[in-house]
């Protein structure tokens, strides 16, 4: 992500703007998830963000442009039910 920091800077000279906007589900009970799943979903949708942000802020927060912005999608509720099962 640095790397994509330094190229826009090049490239327009500024940075306006940082957009965070992945994340993963894995629906399953606790006691049948395999830990190596729940890692993935940490790493992609909380380390993936600050991975994301982390080399751009500086440069947007001197610019006084800081925003914060949150997206968020949920699962459809016939989705859900059919994955539902105890958390536990």
């Amino acid at each position: 992500m640095a790397n994509a920091v330094r190229i826009a800077l090049d490239r327009f000279g500024r940075l306006d703007i940082v957009v965070a906007n992945a994340g993963i589900e894995r629906i399953g009970a606790v006691r049948t998830q395999p830990p190596v799943e729940f890692e993935r979903v940490i790493e992609v949708n909380l380390l993936g963000v600050y991975r994301t942000l982390r080399p751009a802020i500086e440069q947007v927060i001197e610019r006084r442009g800081w925003r914060r912005c949150r997206a968020s999608w949920y699962s459809a509720p016939a989705r859900r039910r059919a994955h539902a099962e105890p958390p536990i």
